[in-house]
């Protein structure tokens, strides 16, 4: 079953307003983020791998200090990065109100048009049911997320920015990490200790294949699956990919190697490499830190190319595949690379 909830967009929209008035609007604030989509996104934060999370009570508190607030001193990363957006909606609640009725009525039937690129890049008996989709104004930093069963899209950052035909593209994508998780949970990480190699690409494997399948991706090794549709992916995120490829593919060759002699058995060290080398999203650009400037980290680029060539090569069954059985797949992956005459990307 599909439910989709626009239930806070409007209380949310007339709180900013009476907010902007000069009105106390704590209490209010405080009713509305006690409904199920505000729960969810508060749990999903504090459940957070980068630790970024945030109370209720400290969000009501950032929201009411938002206009004079010292954004160095924000403790949590997802509020901290979020002030300009939040901003933006204040300052244009009647623009968001029209933005709203653009969604009003996405229905149940436009969710399973965007499902069929999700179920594409899945193995045929996951089954994708009982999925939420939210639509707000949300509290953090992140435009699109998944949590549990429940696929999140925020009004400023994902329906402002995609419109319908990339909203569609962007649940796809996160509706893929639902049925992916499904079928990765019969991995067991641990066993692959002995491999640290083969676990980290497996490291890559979520948002690789994501953006492999629902967003045609179109990389330095793998090519788009529907040719005459545009890729739909983070341009800044992307150039920065392409421009670094070769820096970041060297170091992703010398994790490799690193792991093949680790001696460690916590995969804890692999995870590690994982979120210092491939998951950051601020960058230094000619010796000036960017912060949040990747909005898609290196990982979802690199992983869709890595995952993607198998996909091109070999087909969709043979991901699956090396997704359960992954000691064979650097074997596949090198022929692939001879396959488009890159043999000077073998690992």
């Amino acid at each position: 079953m599909i439910k989709i909830s626009k239930t806070t967009i409007l209380p949310m929209l007339d709180i900013m307003e009476r907010f902007n008035a000069g009105v106390d609007v704590r209490k209010d604030l405080s009713e509305l983020l006690e409904y199920e989509d505000y729960q969810i996104e508060i749990e999903r934060y504090q459940n957070h791998i980068e630790g970024i999370g945030f109370t209720k009570e400290e969000y009501i508190d950032y929201f009411l200090n938002i206009r004079t607030v010292e954004v160095e001193t924000i403790a949590s990363k997802a509020l901290k990065y979020r002030v300009k957006d939040l901003l933006s909606v204040m300052d244009n609640v009647d623009y968001y109100r029209d933005l709203y009725e653009e969604i009003k009525d996405f229905k149940e039937a436009d969710v399973k048009d965007a499902l069929i690129r999700t179920r594409f890049g899945l193995p045929d008996e996951i089954e994708l049911d009982d999925i939420r989709i939210i639509f707000s104004i949300g509290l953090g930093l992140s435009g699109g997320w998944v949590y549990k069963n429940n696929s999140h899209y925020d009004l400023k950052l994902i329906i402002d920015k995609e419109k319908k035909t990339g909203l569609k593209n962007t649940i796809a994508h996160e509706c893929h990490h639902i049925g992916f998780n499904k079928y990765m949970k019969a991995v067991n990480m641990d066993a692959l200790s002995s491999s640290k190699d083969t676990a980290l690409v497996l490291y890559f494997s979520g948002e690789g294949t994501a953006i492999k399948y629902c967003n045609n991706f179109h990389g330095i090794m793998t090519r788009k699956i529907y040719k005459h549709d545009d890729m739909d992916i983070d341009d800044q995120s992307y150039r920065y990919y392409l421009n670094n490829f070769d820096k970041i593919y060297d170091g992703f060759r010398n994790d490799i190697v690193t792991l093949r002699s680790c001696d460690k058995k916590e995969m804890n060290v692999v995870r590690d490499i994982f979120m210092k080398n491939y998951f950051y999203r601020d960058v230094v650009i000619d010796g000036e830190l960017r912060e949040n400037y990747l909005w898609q980290p290196i990982a979802y680029h690199l992983g869709a190319d890595i995952w993607g060539l198998v996909h091109d090569v070999f087909g969709r069954e043979k991901v699956f595949d090396l997704l359960m059985n992954p000691s064979s797949f650097f074997q596949y992956f090198n022929m692939a690379l001879s396959e488009i005459d890159r043999d000077d990307l073998h690992i």
